[in-house]
């Protein structure tokens, strides 16, 4: 009986040494491109994660195809109200979004990007044509 316990115990452990699947990043995605358009700008509440004198910016996003949604993986993570955020998910700062011109009814191009592998965050929504490189200077 212990002879058995040991041969099933080392199949265990051979089987578990030799496990191809990563667990965790690197994490890949699958896009569908579309437009954001600025719905909203707000003071942020002070108990979310802010930047100093922090606003709250929402976006709508619209898929190119209008059938893409059909494709979601994720098809109940909402493409509306979305919060524009930059660093590790903070509210960006009133300057900071002044200086971007970022206005509510501003349209840019954007992709709604879910995960396919990996265990990162599902959706992820990328807007095109703001310049994050001096979000720091702004939020610290």
């Amino acid at each position: 009986m212990v002879q058995i316990f040991a041969v099933v115990l080392l199949l265990i452990i051979a089987t578990g040494c030799n496990n191809s699947e990563h667990i965790g990043g690197p994490c890949s995605y699958t896009g569908f491109q579309g437009s954001a358009i600025i719905t909203s700008i707000e003071t942020a509440d002070s108990s979310l994660n802010n930047c100093r004198d922090a606003v709250e910016v929402l976006f709508d996003f619209t898929p190119d195809d209008n059938t893409a949604p059909n494709r979601y993986k994720f098809p109940t993570w909402p493409d509306t109200s979305q919060h524009l955020t930059g660093g590790d998910g903070k509210n960006p700062s009133l300057d900071w979004v002044v200086a971007k011109e970022i206005v509510v009814g501003k349209v840019y191009r954007c992709s709604r990007q879910e995960i396919k592998k990996g265990t990162c965050v599902p959706v992820i929504f990328t807007i095109e044509g703001i310049d994050f490189s001096d979000w720091a200077a702004y939020c610290y």
